[in-house]
């Protein structure tokens, strides 16, 4: 059975976009690739595109594979290729990679939990879920 997408107004455009700069944050500092595999599988990004850029990237470290974005976005079609584009093209500088790549795992992960908040039905899950928001959300300050 093929796995169900979730729908796309469930998946939040801030969770997107900060899949997207942890995307490209990771491919142009390598050395955060693993700080980003631990915190993130690629099944957990939001979209097929980031999922599939993330197992390319995963893969190439653990091979020593060097990442060639247009051969990665050439594996796309149709709107997945600006979408893939976005991912490599992303040209914003930080002054302090290590410090927004820690901000952008942290909101992803509270992204994730506001959208399990949003559908979950069991009282006990809802409360650890609505505790763990709490936690992230303090990082955030």
């Amino acid at each position: 059975a093929q796995e169900e997408e979730p729908a796309i107004a469930q998946i939040s455009n801030k969770r997107v976009n900060a899949e997207c700069k942890l995307l490209n944050l990771i491919i142009k500092n390598k050395r955060f690739i693993k700080t980003a595999e631990e915190a993130f599988k690629p099944e957990d990004y939001s979209t097929p595109v980031h999922r599939a850029i993330a197992a390319r990237i995963y893969a190439g470290r653990e091979n020593g594979v060097q990442i060639d974005p247009a051969v990665i976005i050439s594996d796309f079609s149709g709107d997945a290729i600006k979408e893939a584009s976005d991912v490599f093209y992303n040209m914003e500088v930080y002054d302090d990679d290590e410090r927004v790549l820690h901000e952008l795992i942290n909101n992803i992960k509270l992204e994730q939990v506001r959208q399990e908040i949003a559908t979950e039905q069991d009282p006990q899950k809802l409360l650890e879920l609505l505790e763990m928001q709490k936690v992230l959300g303090r990082k955030n300050e």
